[in-house]
């Protein structure tokens, strides 16, 4: 079982640094592990390249689920409780 196929696109670290830039290291190397090893999924292909569009799609479709969309959610949550609406627009006493 092969998990990289040794090649000059292999070599070409640029992506991954970039998507470091963005995606916390355990979401990418979990990621990374889920799309290519074969231990965790025998089907899997071996990575020929970083910038494989299935590997990087993996990558930013696991950062959307895990972190991105949460995070979302909780700010979008407080907004619509009704305690938010009366801090915005609070009575004036008479």
């Amino acid at each position: 079982m092969e998990i990289f196929r040794v090649g000059p696109a292999l070599d070409d670290l640029s992506v991954i640094k970039k998507a470091l830039k963005v995606v916390p290291l355990d979401r990418l190397l979990m990621t990374i592990r889920c799309k290519v090893d074969p231990r965790s999924y025998p089907g899997n292909p071996a990575v020929v390249s970083w910038s494989d569009p299935v590997l990087l799609t993996a990558i930013a479709t696991d950062f959307c689920k895990a972190l991105m969309v949460p995070g979302l959610v909780r700010v979008r949550i407080p907004m619509k409780s009704p305690r938010h609406s009366e801090m915005i627009s609070p009575t004036v006493p008479t």
